[in-house]
Order: structure tokens, then C-alpha cells, then sequence
């Protein structure tokens, strides 16, 4: 849906993750989660309105009698910046080294997990280590990549996408405060 969206408002964008359920009998199979990354200057601002609960509504190619099938869809808009290697003016600009900064996470809070990725892929899936789990043990926030067959640019994703989440927790914290003082 926001693939299409971005396409029709020429926003440039990556997909960065995406898990899908394996079919059961008991049901079809979906989406578990999906991330993307809209490159655009300005796109956060534009889709930052977009986050909450969505119900989804559609009629499905094997439905004989026209029913529609409702499913929810939780929509999470998260602030991105620069790689730390692409991009050493964005890093700074960013303050991913500031302790003040949204984006600062100590490395020695973050337990890294690696792991054999799962999924079809070969025999390749099987022999490497090349998944990558972050998790920030202060607030038990949890960020798994295993989409790329090299663990150093799944690292690099596990890391973005953690600093974005930790930076969205650390706004919405100010958020409340200031809303408590009032």
C-alpha cells in the first residue's frame, strides 16, 4: 500500500524488511512485518500523521461470494538519517557520538545476537552466519535483520533501524512530559 503510494508521489524508497507468515490451514498467508525507507527530504514529515492502527479491507481472488476480509494494520513511521560510514557530515549532524543526542545509544547497552537466517535462501541459508538481532537491554526494544546474505550490511540496518526506534521512543517521551506540565 505505501509502495503504491510512494510510486504515485515519485518519494524514493528501499525495503528494508520483510517477513511473511508461511501458510497454514487454519489460515492464508500475510504479512508479519515490513519495513520501509522513504529516502525523500521531507517524507517523515509528510507520513509522520500516517502511524497508528489501520483496518484493511479487501475481497480476495478465491472468494466466490463476495465477502470482504478485514485485517488490521499497525503503521509505525520512525525518523531515519544518513549510514555512519556513507555519511560523516549526516553522523555528526545527527550526533549518533552525542550522548544529548536522540539518536546516541551506548554500544555497551546493545546485546548483538547472530544467528543462521531463516527462510528459503539454499544451501547458503544454512552455512552462515548472517542474521543479526539487536537488542537494547534497558528497554528491551528488539530489532532482527537476516534479509541481506552479508552480516555487515544486516548490522548496518539492525543499527538504523534501532537508533530510528530508540530516537521515536526518546520524542514521544518529551511529547508526554511537556503534556504533563500543562
Amino acid at each position: 500500500m505505501y509502495q503504491a503510494y510512494c510510486k504515485r508521489h515519485s518519494l524514493h524508497f528501499t525495503l528494508i524488511k520483510l517477513d511473511a507468515e508461511t501458510a497454514t490451514k487454519a489460515s492464508s498467508a500475510g504479512i508479519n512485518e515490513a519495513i520501509l525507507e522513504i529516502d525523500t527530504p521531507g517524507a517523515y514529515d509528510l507520513l509522520k500523521c500516517e502511524a497508528g492502527v489501520h483496518r484493511v479491507q479487501r475481497v480476495p481472488a478465491t472468494e466466490t461470494q463476495g465477502r470482504t476480509h478485514t485485517s488490521a494494520a499497525s503503521v509505525l513511521v520512525l525518523p531515519s538519517f544518513p549510514d555512519q560510514e556513507g555519511d560523516a557530515a549526516g553522523s555528526a549532524e545527527y550526533g549518533t557520538d552525542d550522548p544529548t543526542s536522540d539518536f546516541y545509544i551506548n554500544p555497551s547497552d546493545v546485546r548483538t545476537d547472530v544467528m543462521r537466517a531463516r527462510g528459503a535462501g539454499g544451501q547458503h541459508v544454512n552455512t552462515t552466519d548472517s542474521a543479526i538481532r539487536l537488542t537494547h537491554i534497558p528497554t528491551s526494544t528488539t530489532v532482527s535483520i537476516q534479509d541481506g546474505r552479508s552480516q555487515h550490511k544486516n548490522r548496518q540496518k539492525a543499527w538504523r533501524v534501532l537508533r530510528s526506534k530508540m530516537a521515536q521512543m526518546r520524542r514521544e517521551a518529551r511529547e508526554e512530559e511537556k503534556a504533563a506540565l500543562r
